[in-house]
């Protein structure tokens, strides 16, 4: 659960990121070009990840740590992307891998 609540806070964090208007984009994938010619229902698509991320982590660690760890989950994230995604480092199959190795960590443990 952790797990899937981090990947929704930065799926969340990612399309906001992309439906930034100061944030000057360049990139050649389609998902991106979508998030970015369609901001409207990406906001709501990335405020809707958020939300689910928030009810996850409180439905696994209770009101007030659950709140906690997605505050410092968020901002932890969030400073990632701003940092690293411009300088256009990790790719897809970077952050796939990553997710999934960390999901079957917490399936077997």
């Amino acid at each position: 659960m952790i797990t899937s609540s981090i990947l929704f806070i930065f799926l969340g964090s990612f399309i906001l990121y992309n439906t930034s208007k100061a944030v000057v984009l360049s990139s050649n994938l389609n998902i991106e070009k979508g998030i970015q010619n369609n901001r409207f229902s990406s906001k709501i698509a990335g405020l809707c990840f958020y939300i689910m991320a928030c009810v996850i982590t409180i439905l696994t660690f209770g009101l007030t740590s659950g709140i906690l760890f997605w505050l410092l989950s968020s901002i932890l994230i969030l400073g990632l992307i701003v940092i690293i995604y411009p300088l256009k480092q990790i790719a897809y199959k970077h952050i796939i891998i990553l997710f999934s190795g960390f999901f079957i960590l917490e399936l077997l443990f």
